[in-house]
């Protein structure tokens, strides 16, 4: 009678083992194929990441610092945790584990994303290089432009200072508010490109004495015309 039991028993534990060591290798299975699959989705939004063309500063900026990231944090980590799939995956061949075709191609995909990603952070650096000289060039254009514009800003307020006479109000009334704007929308321009130098990591930002020196004669005339413009109103 004890034989029996002890047999039965003996019987139950290996059937009992086998669907522990079944579920295990399920759950191994399971991450495996949940690691793969993260590895997958975390390269395909890197590469697309990589590949965007940046439209201004900001974005070129933010690009190489996703760029370095990439490079120095997320690729090593995922690097790592292919590293740990695969040997998740040679114990489960020790057991013998049936994959899906599906599976497999996946797994086989995973293993050409490093250097895929490779070659597109490679190619993201030259590309992002050519757009960032391209940018500078632009806003050193953009600098050179701004100094004609504040030549002629001096004239027109070379001309409003002579003003001398109410008769005069309403023809220099007009120019004062026309460099008011000019005036107003060059200090706009300067913290644009203060803004964007300071993104090129430019250390000293480019200085524009001129438009300060007119900003501060201007004033009084702007104020001595706007108040003759209202008395004679």
């Amino acid at each position: 009678m004890f034989r029996v039991k002890a047999k039965s028993l003996k019987k139950y534990l290996q059937l009992k083992a086998a669907s522990i060591k079944d579920h295990l290798i399920d759950k191994v299975a399971s991450w495996c194929l949940e690691k793969v699959e993260y590895i997958r989705l975390t390269y395909y939004n890197m590469k697309e990441r990589i590949q965007q063309s940046p439209s201004n500063e900001k974005e070129l900026v933010d690009l190489r610092a996703f760029i370095k990231e990439s490079k120095d944090e997320t690729q090593p980590m995922l690097s790592a945790l292919h590293k740990d799939v695969e040997l998740h995956y040679l114990m489960l061949d020790q057991y013998f584990f049936t994959y899906k075709e599906e599976d497999i191609e996946v797994s086989m995909e995973q293993k050409i994303q490093p250097t895929e990603i490779e070659v597109c952070i490679g190619q993201g650096r030259e590309i992002m290089e050519q757009q960032e000289e391209a940018m500078k060039t632009k806003l050193e254009n953009e600098q050179t432009q701004f100094h004609k514009d504040m030549l002629e800003y001096e004239k027109l307020y070379d001309h409003i200072i002579t003003f001398s006479s109410f008769s005069q109000v309403q023809e220099y009334m007009g120019k004062a508010y026309q460099l008011s704007k000019h005036l107003m929308d060059a200090d706009d321009k300067v913290d644009q490109f203060k803004s964007r130098e300071a993104l090129f990591g430019i250390k000293e930002l480019t200085e524009y004495p001129k438009l300060e020196e007119i900003q501060v004669a201007f004033k009084p005339f702007y104020e001595l015309i706007d108040t003759a413009n209202l008395v004679k109103s």
